[in-house]
């Protein structure tokens, strides 16, 4: 089974964020990431996965430090779609609506 995992910087850049941080505070705000990471009940229902992510030192021969990577998975990416423009719809008028 090959399904499309999605790593932060392109749901920012699929969504429209205007950066990372702004999307990482827009899941803060609304407790889906808590802290730097998914909120349990969303990876439960797969929203979300981490896998570790190793950081080398400088010669690149050992490992200074592991951190968790979030990646979304598809279901994850129309989830935090549809919870955005569900909390934005009044907030800005699409320049291209009907008025």
């Amino acid at each position: 089974m090959n399904q499309t995992i999605y790593t932060m910087a392109e749901v920012t850049e699929i969504l429209g964020f205007k950066n990372k941080q702004k999307l990482f505070a827009f899941l803060r705000r609304y407790n889906i990431l808590q802290g730097q990471l998914p909120a349990r009940e969303f990876l439960v229902v797969g929203y979300f996965e981490t896998r570790p992510y190793h950081i080398y030192g400088k010669n690149g021969k050992y490992v200074f430090k592991t951190v968790q990577l979030i990646q979304v998975t598809p279901e994850g990416l129309k989830f935090i779609q549809n919870l955005h423009k569900l909390l934005t719809k009044d907030l800005y008028a699409s320049p291209f609506a009907n008025n």
